[in-house]
């Protein structure tokens, strides 16, 4: 039998105070603590792997499925998609080069990028989710199910990574955001985006 892994957290990710103390429960199941320090709250004990499958499901990533619903948040979606490239393309003026998104959702940010000239990676913890991806793109760009640690040997390899919605769902916030500087080439640009807020869909 596997030994249950312990994921309580006996320090800040953040800023490393181990003065965490607890605030409110949610559903009597999940503790949340803040960081005396920096502020910062977190869960813990943090969600097993088994319990982040059963959260990150087809319904968490694919939202609404009456078709009418789908199709409206699909427009929302493109439509703030081309907004934020819009703004990359201000901010660096030319497109193209290569582009990581982690947590793209169903690939709409990266379908739109992939269509003004960037070669497109996207990162994505659920398999499912990552299903829609790849047929979204139209073999387009490379989507890779998994966590940051899968792109280790990818040091320096990419002009843009993109986040929206993901920092706040990571175990270890510091660790994650060092892995995408490591992934950036040098003059490299990070842009962590706001989500599009979907109505009835919680974010």
């Amino acid at each position: 039998m596997r030994k249950k892994r312990d994921l309580t957290v006996k320090g800040c990710p953040c800023c490393n105070n181990n003065k965490l103390y607890y605030l409110f429960s949610i559903r009597d199941t999940h503790r949340v603590v803040m960081c005396q320090d920096c502020g910062l709250l977190l869960l813990n004990p943090q969600p097993s792997d088994e319990e982040l499958d059963a959260i990150y499901g087809p319904e968490y990533f694919l939202g609404n499925s009456l078709e009418n619903g789908t199709d409206h948040q699909s427009r929302l979606k493109q439509a703030t998609a081309v907004n934020y490239l819009n703004l990359l393309g201000r901010y660096r003026g030319a497109s193209g080069g290569e582009l990581l998104e982690v947590g793209p959702g169903q690939g709409d940010f990266l379908a739109a990028a992939a269509s003004q000239g960037y070669n497109v990676t996207g990162l994505e913890y659920s398999s499912s989710a990552c299903d829609v991806i790849k047929s979204n793109l139209q073999g387009q760009g490379r989507v890779i199910c998994g966590e940051i640690d899968q792109l280790s040997d990818e040091q320096e390899k990419y002009d843009v990574c993109i986040l929206s919605d993901v920092i706040e769902h990571t175990r270890d916030p510091r660790y994650f955001l060092h892995n995408i500087h490591r992934l950036l080439k040098p003059g490299g640009l990070f842009l962590p985006l706001p989500p599009a807020r979907i109505p009835g869909r919680p974010n």
